[in-house]
């Protein structure tokens, strides 16, 4: 489907954002995607997901536009373990991954 609108009127609408996070969990988990929703403080959530993932063994990204995501990383984050934040690039900026341990002083 061809969108008409903007994207921050499409999800300035509650009807549409709640529509469209249904779609998208419907959607990945009938991929067999892990999928988890977070009511109230999302940085909180997404950060605390990514920290029960990762293992002394593994890597995890968290992926978004909100440096409190990394602000809470690099406090949380334990420095023996491979976690990362990526800020997804727009246009011609380019992507940025940043290692909590190279934010920490």
């Amino acid at each position: 489907m061809l969108a008409t609108v903007q994207q921050e009127n499409f999800l300035a609408n509650e009807k549409n954002k709640t529509k469209l996070i249904e779609l998208l969990v419907e959607t990945l988990t009938a991929r067999e995607i892990e999928v988890s929703t977070a009511t109230g403080d999302s940085d909180g959530s997404i950060v605390r997901c990514g920290l029960n993932k990762v293992t002394s063994h593994s890597s995890v990204f968290v992926i978004g536009d909100d440096v409190a995501l990394l602000v809470l990383l690099t406090a949380l984050a334990p420095p023996d373990r491979n976690i990362y934040f990526m800020k997804p690039g727009r246009r011609n900026i380019e992507d940025k991954l940043y290692s909590p341990d190279n934010c920490r002083s």
